[in-house]
């Protein structure tokens, strides 16, 4: 995914002019609603619609319409789906790519 008002409507956690998926920019988000939350993440909406991904470890927060969050899942999963065919039958493994 590209960040900062990209076409995939993924933004990086810095501040930035308003884009046109969000219906605020960062500073005027109003109180938060957590959706989830694990060890490493925190998935929050705010009063505008903007939903928030908190990266705990790295303190990185990606701001998504609700559209982009759907691609991002669907991403996750495949990706999982990939990772998990490898612990079950690691001759699927990729051989490296060459390096110069």
């Amino acid at each position: 995914m590209r960040a900062e008002g990209s076409a995939s409507g993924v933004r990086s956690g810095a501040r930035s002019a308003k884009t046109p998926w969000m219906a605020n920019d960062r500073g005027a988000c109003g109180p938060h609603e957590e959706l989830a939350r694990t060890t490493g993440f925190r998935l929050t909406r705010c009063s505008c619609g903007t939903v928030h991904l908190h990266v705990t470890k790295s303190g990185v927060t990606l701001q998504l319409s609700e559209t982009s969050l759907a691609e991002l899942v669907n991403a996750a999963t495949a990706a999982q789906r990939k990772v998990e065919a490898v612990l079950v039958d690691p001759a699927r493994v990729h051989s490296p790519l060459p390096t110069n």
